[in-house]
């Protein structure tokens, strides 16, 4: 597929028009475009200048690189992927045939195109154009430094990306060398690439070599630029990321507060790629926290924010889209979690992504989903598919990896596979130890899956050890984290609940409640389920007036997330009616025993044992509490299920 205009085409073109315009004139037309952005009506004098070039001054022609460079990274801009590429490769021919004059400008473009390449996330190409401007860099070293940084800095990049990080390491490090010997350890050019190598460094877990290179960058920015400089909000950031891989969540709040404050303040770029990093960043420190709600808020803006400055097949926007979703269906917000899931896999679908290791988060949330859905061997293949894309990618000793396998072994208590699930969770604390220390918030999420795990398994001794490791830890960090306190409180209960500890429990249960309420709110429908552990609690040491207030909260709750005719409705109307049963308040007994049994006859068939073992008990309270009409009546209703039945059985036979 060619884009260039043909001779012939361009004859007919200048016929039309009044004397031609000098190529010195088109160019300065161009340039003048291309520098306003006005790429969308521009197509056509970006193609006449490359073929103009071509023709009057040669291939050899700096103009001709020039003009080649306006021309794709115009195509790229207007999302036009295979033209640019099929562009791309035809200069690539040309080039490497005869690279031309030994000249700055030739680099400087061609590492504007790798750049452009890398942001298009054409990692492969950006990496052929990049050794192109290398080799002319090299040939006058001193005469092209500048450029030649440059270089080396985007060929860094590229390698991060294709997974080659020694050979980044190396350039980064030349580059730093090169840089502090000629203009000192004071410049913005030194802050970029001690930057680099900080990120390169965390995401190889090197923390304290990240830290060192991050901060350092961070002071000389501070020191040397305006305050509302994107420079100084890309520091904030990765700092931030640094602060989350640390587990010192609070901190990286503040870095990735710090960053979003300074761009607001930064009127003339409103809109920037490091605004959207800080907003999905401080989102994701908002879901290690805890406050979802928060997390849900700013990731909607973030999405918003990606589709409106990032090209349509950037796969940031199927990233934010799961994070989102992933949110949702925390917060119990089913039908926009299914949508939004829904979304982000059409999305890699189309952009041929699901072999990737981005495309992981999609098929976890998946596994989560059959998880609470009970649905425990589509959760398991969910997360075998995952783990085997994340080890192709990343290696056995990934962080990543580690979290898979916890969602794993997990599955594998609900499935009965405890010395499986066991030897999973043991694995992941020795790897998450080597990676991050002892003293890490994913130490203490590992043994509270232990916990958790000997939990389901019933040996309550032991996930209490487990419980108590957590918590040693825990309290050697520098923060304090609700979410993780609120996942410890709720194994210390059951391990407790477990070994009929009950006033212990309902310490914790209580904690975990205060807890809770703090991060969502006291009409959250999070509460449910801790509310219904302390009602069962008070009802075995007796105090049923308390279990009573506890469960009528619940129902309230239930109310405003469905409605009072759904089925949990009914099932926490039935443990109410029997705590009222010992409180003796019968006439309210009779009102929540009918109002379950209406709601499960409106939503069950009515042959299902729910309804006939409710009507069962429900003749049973009602003779022993004097309402005998009532308990002849459902008596009389149960015999007549039972006859019908038993007619049909008769027919048959």
């Amino acid at each position: 597929m060619s884009i260039i205009l043909n001779a012939s085409t361009m004859e007919q073109t200048n016929s039309d028009t009044t004397p031609q315009e000098s190529l010195a004139g088109l160019r300065q037309r161009a340039l003048h475009l291309y520098e306003q952005k006005r790429t969308l009506d521009s197509l056509n004098i970006f193609e006449e200048y490359l073929h103009r070039t071509k023709f009057e001054v040669g291939q050899q022609h700096l103009w001709f690189v020039e003009a080649n460079v306006v021309l794709i990274n115009t195509l790229l801009t207007q999302k036009n992927s295979l033209a640019a590429i099929d562009q791309i490769n035809s200069f690539k021919q040309v080039f490497q045939s005869s690279p031309g004059p030994d000249r700055c400008l030739i680099s400087r473009w061609l590492n504007s195109l790798a750049e452009a390449l890398f942001h298009h996330q054409h990692y492969e190409l950006s990496h052929d154009i990049c050794w192109f401007a290398l080799d002319i860099c090299q040939r006058h070293p001193v005469e092209q430094f500048d450029e030649l940084t440059r270089t080396r800095n985007n060929l860094a990049s590229v390698f991060i990306y294709l997974g080659q990080l020694k050979q980044a390491e190396e350039l980064f490090r030349s580059n730093l060398t090169s840089l502090q010997q000629k203009y000192g350890s004071k410049h913005t050019l030194v802050a970029t690439i001690m930057n680099n190598l900080g990120e390169l460094c965390r995401q190889q877990f090197r923390f304290k070599d990240a830290e060192t290179f991050l901060l350092e960058a961070h002071r000389i920015r501070k020191e040397l630029l305006p305050s509302a400089h994107p420079l100084i909000d890309q520091s904030l950031n990765n700092i931030g990321f640094l602060r989350m891989n640390q587990g010192r969540y609070l901190s990286a709040e503040k870095a990735f507060s710090e960053a979003l404050i300074t761009d607001a303040s930064n009127n003339h770029l409103v809109k920037t790629p490091q605004q959207l990093s800080s907003l999905v960043g401080l989102a994701e420190t908002k879901i290690q926290l805890g406050y979802l709600k928060q997390a849900e808020e700013l990731l909607e803006e973030g999405l918003a924010l990606a589709e409106k400055i990032l090209s349509s097949n950037n796969l940031r926007l199927g990233y934010i889209s799961t994070l989102l979703a992933t949110t949702y269906h925390r917060l119990n917000k089913d039908t926009l979690a299914a949508q939004t899931l829904q979304h982000a896999k059409s999305f890699f679908l189309e952009q041929q992504a699901t072999l990737k290791p981005i495309y992981a988060p999609v098929l976890l949330l998946e596994a989560e989903m059959r998880f609470s859905q009970k649905n425990y061997q589509e959760a398991e293949f969910l997360l075998q598919q995952a783990l085997k894309m994340q080890v192709q990618f990343m290696g056995h000793d990934h962080l990543e990896v580690t979290r898979t396998l916890q969602q794993l072994a997990l599955v594998f208590t609900k499935l009965a596979r405890e010395s499986r699930s066991n030897s999973i969770l043991k694995n992941i604390l020795a790897v998450r130890t080597k990676l991050l220390g002892s003293q890490h918030p994913e130490i203490i999420h590992t043994h509270i899956m232990l916990a958790r795990c000997s939990n389901m398994r019933k040996s309550y001794t032991q996930a209490h050890q487990h419980c108590t490791q957590a918590d040693a830890v825990r309290q050697g960090l520098k923060e304090d984290l609700p979410y993780l306190r609120l996942l410890l409180q709720r194994q210390f209960a059951m391990s407790l609940r477990g070994q009929s500890r009950f006033a212990e429990a309902i310490s914790h249960f209580q904690a975990e409640l205060s807890i809770a309420e703090e991060l969502f709110g006291n009409d959250a429908f999070y509460l449910v389920d801790i509310l219904e552990y302390i009602a069962s609690m008070e009802v075995e040491t007796k105090q049923f007036a308390v279990s009573s207030t506890i469960l009528k909260r619940c129902l309230k709750l239930i109310e405003k997330r469905y409605n009072a005719y759904h089925l949990d409705y009914a099932d926490k109307s039935l443990k109410l009616a029997f705590v009222e049963y010992e409180l003796k308040n019968y006439p309210y007994v009779v009102e929540l025993f009918e109002k379950s049994l209406a709601i499960k006859k409106a939503r069950l068939p009515k042959d299902d044992i729910k309804i006939i073992d409710l009507t069962k008990d429900m003749i049973r309270i009602f003779k022993l509490i004097g309402e005998t009409d009532k308990a002849q009546k459902y008596q009389a209703e149960l015999d007549f299920e039972e006859g019908k039945d038993h007619h049909v059985l008769s027919d048959l036979f």
